[in-house]
Formats: structure tokens, C-alpha cells, sequence
């Protein structure tokens, strides 16, 4: 019987994890798969070995602070896939924990590794192209761009499109109104604070700071709704929220979908709001050490995949110390205040997503990983 040892660390990778393992499942029902996922990998038939909820670790300092944790996470992973011995080995994102664990399992076994939505060495730390040249088999990319890319690094690519796509179809807007309770003339703004605790803790106070003032000039004429993504609810929810804001973390991609703007934390939450023809503003915040640091190696000059893809400013962005409550309420409370703005801002987004590709990805890796020659 084949079996898959599958790695994700965080919200995205559960969801895109998840998809994986139903589409080869659909392909092949005996085959096994063994790993580190969320509860939606679990529920998609995942034999899970540690759950993502305690792996959302993100930046330099976070990781020496949680090194002997992450080392324990390391030494159990290698144990059980020398127990189980798997046929492959599938890494989504998550790279700085994945590559660490694929030198380490390539240093035992041999066992070919294939990395699903590699990490973008394109706008910084390339030097961990090393790396995977040397202990991955094969990437699966997600932007046509990162093919041609990594192709010209010698390395064997394949380009799947993304998985958001596969998982995602339009819901009826009165549906979602209707959801949501929205008054017929309130505006909807949705506040996206990231899938990991650090960017919860810097960014949450932020944005609530940011609804308030709004919520102080304009009243019930704009509802807002936070998103919460799974392994960081119970985080959010010790927090205070003023009650003037929806919590949503049954189905988070509603609240980014009903929203007429979204606040959103720079990851993959930019992507699918521009998939789901949300206009958005982009923010992020990180300690001083690692703003230091990482602003250093940051290589091209935007932090959204939107403002990358179109190699222009899209969407606005707010980074570190231009993310301040009184320049984020000042910009929506402008684009809320001029239609035609947010016309314009959407339909910049919508030329964004005319590029990016149509479903299917999930399901051609499914193929892929059962191909005996790949």
C-alpha cells in the first residue's frame, strides 16, 4: 500500500493540504497519508502526527525562542517516517521549518521530496536555493512567473496554478448579506490579521484601533467583520473586541468575500481577496529586529503577490512604520468615500486576476505524485 508523508505549518497549507489529499484520494482511495496538518488535512483523511496550531512561528526571534520545541518537532517527524516509510515526501510552503526537515530527511533517506508552493526565493533569501537544489526532487509552482524562474535556476519545476482556486467558487451576494445581517446602506469592511500568533499580536490591536476610529465618525454605516483563521481563534478571542465587530471564523472567506474593502495582512489572504474581486489595503507590521533584518534582504519593491504579479502599486500598502491607525483610517475612509476610487481600485485587481490562471491545481499534482515517473 502507498503512502505520503505530507508537511504543512500553518493556515493556507492546511486548506491547500486538505485539497491535495481529497483529489488523490479520489485517484487512488488506499493511498495513506502520514503527517503534520491541520484539522482540515485530518478531516480530508490525513494520519496526523502534529497538528499546525502550535508551528505558527514567523520570524528570527520566535524561532531561537521556540528552537527546543521545533527540535522535538523535527526528531518525532524523522521517527515516524522511519517507521512508516513513505514512498514521497510532500512539503507545502512553510519553508523555514520544510527545508530544515527535507536536508534532514535526504541526510537518512532516500526518499524524493517534492516541495508544493515553494518558497519565493525571487523576492528574497535566494540563498536558500542551495538548498533546494540539493534536497528537493521536484517544486510545484503556483505563478506561471515562478516557472520560468526557478527553471532557469536548473531545477526540475512543474507550474499547477493555485490551489485557492480549486476551493473557492463565487457565493450569491444576497446569500452573503443575508449571512452577515448587512443594513442595506452600511458599507462592509473586513479586517484579516494573519494565520500566525505574532502577526495576530501585531496587527490585531492595530486594526482595532484603525475600526474604532472609523466606527467614531461613521456609526452603523459601516459594518465590520474579522476574519479568523482557524489556528489562531483562540488567540483572537482573548482578546478584547469591541463589539462593534463581527467575529467570523466559521467561514472566514465570507467575511472577505461580503467585504466592499478588506485590511489584510500581506500573505495569502491578498491573493484570494483578488481572486474574490475584493479591493483591499495591504499592511504589515513585525518586531524591530526582524523588520531590520528582513528588510535587507527583501528584493523587489512591494510586499503584496497583486502589487508583484502586476510590477506596479495596485493596492495600497502600509509597512511597519507608515502602519499607523490614522494613515489606514484616513485611506479607507477615502476610497469609502469616492466610488469611483474603489471602482478603480477593484478593477485593477480584477486585470491581476485575468493572469493568474483557473483551477484544476489540486488535482494535477494529485496526478503528478501518482505518476511513477515523475
Amino acid at each position: 500500500m502507498k503512502s505520503f508523508f505530507i508537511v504543512a505549518g500553518e493556515s493556507s497549507g492546511d486548506n491547500y493540504g486538505a485539497s491535495l489529499i481529497r483529489e488523490t484520494k479520489k485517484l487512488d482511495p488506499s493511498i495513506q497519508f502520514h503527517g503534520i496538518g491541520g484539522l482540515k488535512m485530518k478531516d480530508a483523511g490525513l494520519n496526523q502526527l502534529h497538528d499546525i496550531d502550535r508551528l505558527s512561528i514567523v520570524g528570527f526571534v520566535q524561532v531561537v525562542k521556540n528552537y527546543s520545541f521545533l527540535k522535538g518537532i523535527v526528531k518525532s517527524t524523522l521517527n515516524e517516517i522511519d517507521r512508516i516509510s513513505p514512498d514521497k515526501i510532500i512539503l507545502i510552503d512553510y519553508p523555514g521549518f520544510n527545508l530544515h526537515i527535507a536536508k534532514k530527511i535526504k541526510q537518512k533517506y532516500d526518499i524524493p521530496i517534492y516541495y508544493y508552493i515553494p518558497p519565493q526565493i525571487w523576492a528574497w533569501k535566494e540563498s536558500r536555493l542551495k538548498t533546494i537544489k540539493k534536497f528537493i526532487d521536484k517544486v510545484f509552482v503556483i505563478f506561471e512567473f515562478e516557472k520560468y524562474w526557478y527553471k532557469a535556476r536548473g531545477l526540475d519545476v512543474e507550474y499547477v496554478g493555485h490551489p485557492f482556486l480549486d476551493s473557492w467558487s463565487a457565493t450569491n451576494e444576497d446569500t452573503i448579506k443575508q449571512y452577515f445581517n448587512v443594513k442595506n446602506e452600511a458599507k462592509v469592511v473586513t479586517l484579516f490579521p494573519g494565520s500566525r500568533k505574532q502577526e495576530v499580536e501585531h496587527h490585531l490591536p492595530l486594526f482595532i484601533k484603525v475600526a474604532s476610529e472609523i466606527n467614531d465618525l461613521y456609526g452603523d454605516k459601516i459594518q465590520f467583520i474579522l476574519g479568523v483563521a482557524d489556528n489562531v481563534k483562540r488567540h483572537i478571542l482573548s482578546h478584547k473586541i469591541p463589539e462593534f465587530i463581527h467575529l467570523e471564523h466559521k467561514n472566514p472567506m465570507y467575511a472577505l468575500e461580503a467585504a466592499d474593502l478588506g485590511i489584510i495582512a500581506s500573505g495569502t489572504s491578498t491573493f484570494e481577496a483578488c481572486v474574490l474581486e475584493t479591493p483591499m489595503i495591504v499592511v504589515y507590521k513585525m518586531s524591530f529586529i526582524n523588520w531590520f533584518i528582513i528588510s535587507r534582504l527583501i528584493k523587489v519593491p512591494y510586499a503584496s503577490i497583486v502589487n508583484i504579479i502586476s510590477n506596479k502599486k495596485v493596492v495600497p500598502e502600509y509597512l511597519q512604520f507608515d502602519a499607523t491607525p490614522e494613515k489606514i483610517a484616513s485611506a479607507v475612509c477615502m476610497l469609502l468615500n469616492d466610488n469611483s476610487l474603489l471602482k478603480k481600485l477593484k478593477k485593477e485587481q480584477m486585470a491581476v486576476k485575468k493572469i493568474i490562471g483557473g483551477k484544476g491545481a489540486s488535482a494535477k499534482v494529485a496526478n503528478l505524485l501518482l505518476d511513477e515517473k515523475v
